[in-house]
């Protein structure tokens, strides 16, 4: 396929990192990087490119850009072949898919600290047994956490961190350090402020469509603790319009919408297991507020990849950006925060997924 030949494929030792091969291009490629999941790729290969250990589930590969794209690097956790077929299709799962997701860890573990110690304290003990190919990069120390941590696998661990720390996420950055791959778990609030820079149709953007849900119209989120006397429970309701209520002072939203009649004023209710302090109900409250807002009004967008400003751009960026097409033809203008990402160097396109967090009025 044209323009394969600006990404290719590498396979790497599970045990040291090394390269074990050239690069071997690829017949197809699609590869994601979205931030606080286990990504995915998918590539196929020509059979008399590759040997046979170097495609047995876990294995591990990277995928290269010649576009300024990051280093994307998994583990073989699918093998699809044809008799008699010219290529293989290999399913790679990231390092938090692929090991994290099934090492297992404490039980349980109470918390009285920051989430990046928490994050250390998790990873730390896990290493002490059963290694798992990644080190600490950057740890934000994030909100402090005050209730019990119930895991049953490390990324079980992080997701429930990310549930109590509202606008925190992980991700992993993958280097080539002196030929050797080098995997790094980050944590913390993810992205450059880069609001200055505009991504304008016909420019940076060659297509884009807005997706626009009613779950976004947010009344209020109400977060509800255990106690062993029912009448006792903590509850704490945070509305969008910052007035709260119930056991804790009023707390203010960074985000407040405009409701239209009664399907527009939803009210959010979460329960938890066990018995916490008011504070983190509040942090519980602003996380499902803000991760429930993140995904209600979006945009997908196709870069242009060759273009210098697009190549830069990275998880969690916040951009303005310039459509006038959309909203019925009255345009949107407003930011941005990258959520995903999706290179396609062979059509010279990256597909992003990003948050509209502010509109500005046309």
């Amino acid at each position: 396929m044209a323009g394969l030949e600006r990404v290719r494929a590498v396979p790497y030792s599970v045990d040291t990192g090394v390269q074990l091969g050239e690069a071997v291009l690829l017949g197809s490629q699609e590869r994601s990087y979205a931030l606080s999941v286990a990504n995915v790729a998918r590539i196929t290969l020509a059979r008399t490119d590759v040997d046979l250990a170097w495609v047995q589930p876990a294995a591990r590969w990277a995928i290269e850009s010649d576009l300024q794209q990051p280093l994307w690097a998994g583990y073989v956790d699918a093998l699809d072949e044809d008799e008699g077929g010219e290529y293989v299709e290999l399913t790679l799962v990231d390092p938090v898919g692929a090991v994290l997701e099934d090492t297992r860890s404490a039980k349980e573990l109470v918390l009285q600290r920051t989430a990046g110690e928490a994050l250390r304290q998790l990873l730390a003990e896990q290493e002490a047994w059963s290694p798992t190919g990644l080190s600490l990069g950057r740890v934000d120390a994030g909100p402090f956490v005050e209730e019990a941590l119930k895991a049953t696998s490390l990324q079980h661990g992080l997701e429930q961190l990310t549930a109590v720390s509202p606008g925190y996420d992980w991700w992993v950055l993958t280097r080539n350090v002196g030929g050797a791959l080098a995997g790094e778990l980050n944590w913390g609030r993810a992205g450059r402020d880069r609001r200055g820079d505009v991504l304008r149709s016909g420019i940076e953007i060659k297509q884009a469509r807005q997706v626009w849900k009613r779950s976004g119209l947010v009344r209020s989120v109400t977060v509800v603790g255990q106690h062993a006397q029912f009448a006792q429970r903590a509850a704490v309701e945070l509305l969008t319009a910052g007035q709260g209520k119930g056991d804790v002072p009023a707390v203010s939203s960074e985000t407040s919408v405009q409701t239209n009649g009664p399907a527009g004023r939803r009210e959010l209710v979460a329960v938890m297991n066990q018995e916490v302090s008011p504070e983190a109900l509040i942090q519980r409250a602003e996380t499902i507020l803000l991760r429930t807002l993140e995904l209600a009004h979006t945009l997908e967008l196709e870069l242009h990849l060759t273009n210098t400003t697009v190549q830069t751009i990275g998880l969690g960026d916040r951009f303005s950006v310039s459509v006038p097409s959309l909203m019925l033809g009255a345009g949107l203008e407003g930011v941005v925060r990258v959520l995903g990402l999706e290179p396609h160097e062979e059509d010279g396109r990256l597909d992003a997924i990003v948050t509209v967090e502010e509109v500005t009025p046309v």
